[in-house]
């Protein structure tokens, strides 16, 4: 049973690869407000290309993500989700790493978007009843 725009699960799923493409939009469309946004500041030099690369990810990363997800059974397309969690769940440990834990902010935003995945990937194994209706 494919997922489609009559499912909760649906939209979910939507509403992440969109915010996903709008950050890796904003790393490609302007490398120094994308990397300040995601919390680690690349001062105005050669970087900017590696930054501008992450966005590229970032937008395939989420379309891949989207396809995924919702074009394969409820299963598949949850453990979908559930790997692509690792992408917040790693952005918030080179944060960390890097930068330290002195601005939440950024933290946050890792981490609330790695839970919201986790969440969403369990709704998605989960099988097809209370999130949609019918």
């Amino acid at each position: 049973m494919r997922l489609g725009p009559k499912s909760g699960r649906f939209w979910l799923v939507v509403i992440i690869a969109i915010g996903i493409v709008c950050v890796g939009g904003r790393f490609s469309a302007v490398p120094a407000a994308g990397a300040e946004g995601f919390g680690v500041p690349v001062p105005r030099s050669d970087a900017y290309a590696y930054v501008a690369v992450k966005g590229t990810q970032d937008i395939v990363s989420a379309l891949l993500f989207d396809h995924g997800a919702n074009n394969e059974r409820s299963a598949p397309g949850g453990g979908s989700v559930l790997v692509a969690s690792l992408i917040p769940v790693g952005d918030v440990f080179t944060f960390v790493a890097y930068v330290g834990k002195a601005a939440i902010t950024p933290l946050l935003i890792h981490g609330c978007t790695a839970i919201d995945m986790v969440v969403v990937g369990i709704l998605l194994l989960k099988p097809i009843s209370f999130v949609d209706s019918k």
